[in-house]
Parts: structure tokens; C-alpha cells; sequence
């Protein structure tokens, strides 16, 4: 039995007449396209290819001037690089739970000092117990908000609840949205969905207060909370990468025109987002 044939060009065996190229919008997950410029498959087909996974979560080509079919081995270094940088920025996303994508949530919305005020770092273990390690569902089931500052406010009995009422009203909401979603997979695949493009991509993050009925998660945050998440590879415009931006690129302090300039800068040069973001604070 021949599944191809006696060499690459000569195809004779039972796979001769495999064909599944039209398939290749059902792949959704992420996808790293690999090909060296002198390849036997040429940079045009390999276009080709990449522009047919519509529906991948994230992809990622990478051309190698100068290079045949086995990149790994003549420009290895490269190719290391890439690889690493790819899993980097897929990778944070694929090890998260729910609980852990409801805790981010949840904390992105609060500013430093509410969580210096009552000394989260010492009371982690507390918040993490209070709040049912943060799994949505089940926070969802011990009662309303009142029900969840009555549990807060009764084991640590502060002088002033003002930050107290603070977290707890984060992380009440944001698992209320989440547990609007079946699953964390459902919640993914609406992401998707709804940024396939760039410019769906920044109306969906500009969109997701209103959608989300998170009212502190402006703009920043919600981009902040997409990229340390791993949902998606967009910007993150702190203060520091702002001003940096604007002097790089010679922009206006306008969210829409940083974020694409830094969208496309590191499209262009093949890393994500958060790898561009370092760049620009190191100068």
C-alpha cells in the first residue's frame, strides 16, 4: 500500500486525488505559516494559502529571504525567534480558565491605589476565597452585590468601605458578563467573530463597555485586558506607550491613529503587538 508515491512530484498511491484546500476556512486555530523565499512552494502560493485561513484566531507568515524549503535548519536562529515569539503571543490565552480570564477582567478595571488601600497583596488569599477563586458561575450563585459587600465587608470590617465596595463591584460584574456566555469558548468565539478585520476589531474594543455594561472599562483597559489575556494581538496605550507613540510616529493624542500605527508597525515587522509596545519604552 502507497499512500503517495516514490518521490514528492510523482504522486501515485492512495492520496493522489486528496484535495482540501477549500477546507481551510473551517481551521480556527491559530496558525503559523512558515516558508523560505526559495522554496519550491513560492512566496506567491504560500500568499495564497495564508489569505485563505479566514477564520484562523490568530496567523502569522513568516517569509525568509534567501532560504529553500528548510528554514529551521539554515536560518535557524530566525526561525527560533519567530516560533517562540508566536507561542508567546498565543500561548497566554490557551493556558487561562475562566476563573483566571474573570480575575484579569475584574482588576483591570481598578486603579492601583483601590488595591493598595486595602492591601491586596497581603489579602489575596481572602479576596480568592470571598470570591470563589474567581469562577464566574459560582459567584453568580451567592447573591446579588449587596449579598457579595455583606460577605466582604463582615471579614475585614474596615474603618472606610469605599475600596472594598470598589473590587467587589468589579468583580461582581464582570463575572455577571461572563456568565452570560455557555462557556469561555463561546465568549472567544464572539471575539472572533466580531473582529475578524482591523477596523471590526478596534469598533469591537471601543464597543465593549456599552456591551459588556462595565462602565470603567475605557478604551485603555479594555485593550489592556484583550492583549494580557491572549484574546487578541492589538495595543495597549498606557500613558508611557502613548507618549512614546506619538513621538515616534508624529501623531495627535487620538486612540484611533496610535492604535493602527501601532497595529500595522508590528504587522510589518512580524512580532506582536506587546513585543512593539517594549520596543517603543526602551528608546
Amino acid at each position: 500500500l502507497t499512500a503517495w508515491g516514490p518521490c514528492e512530484f510523482a504522486p501515485t498511491g492512495t492520496l493522489k486525488d486528496y484535495e482540501v484546500t477549500s477546507r481551510r476556512k473551517e481551521i480556527t486555530c491559530p496558525v503559523l505559516l512558515i516558508s523560505g523565499e526559495r522554496d519550491e512552494s513560492t512566496p506567491y502560493q504560500n500568499k495564497v494559502r495564508f489569505d485563505s485561513l479566514l477564520n484562523a484566531r490568530e496567523k502569522k507568515w513568516c517569509l525568509y529571504p534567501d532560504c529553500p524549503h528548510r528554514t529551521y535548519v539554515y536560518q535557524k536562529k530566525k526561525f527560533e525567534e519567530d516560533l517562540f515569539s508566536f507561542l508567546n503571543m498565543i500561548g497566554r490565552f490557551l493556558r487561562m480558565t475562566r476563573n483566571q480570564i474573570c480575575n484579569q477582567l475584574s482588576f483591570v478595571q481598578l486603579m492601583p491605589s483601590t488595591l493598595k488601600d486595602v492591601r491586596f497583596d497581603l489579602h489575596y488569599g481572602e479576596f480568592s476565597l470571598l470570591f470563589e477563586e474567581y469562577d464566574p458561575y459560582k459567584i453568580r450563585k451567592n447573591g446579588s452585590y449587596k449579598d457579595q459587600l455583606d460577605r466582604v465587608l463582615k471579614v475585614f470590617s474596615p474603618v472606610s468601605p469605599s475600596a472594598y465596595k470598589k473590587i467587589t463591584k468589579a468583580v461582581f460584574l464582570s463575572a455577571k458578563f461572563l456568565s452570560s456566555y455557555d462557556s469561555l469558548e463561546s465568549f472567544e468565539k464572539e471575539v472572533f467573530e466580531a473582529s475578524k478585520d482591523e477596523k471590526e476589531r478596534f469598533q469591537y474594543l471601543n464597543d465593549f463597555r456599552l456591551k459588556s455594561h462595565l462602565s470603567s472599562m475605557y478604551f485603555n483597559r479594555t485593550c489592556r485586558f484583550f492583549q494580557e489575556s491572549g484574546l487578541l494581538d492589538v495595543p495597549y496605550l498606557s500613558k508611557e506607550v502613548k507618549e512614546k507613540a506619538r513621538k515616534v510616529f508624529s501623531l495627535e493624542d487620538d486612540n484611533e491613529k496610535l492604535f493602527f500605527a501601532l497595529l500595522h508597525k508590528a504587522k510589518e515587522e512580524k512580532i506582536s503587538c506587546k513585543e512593539r509596545q517594549d520596543q517603543l519604552l526602551k528608546r
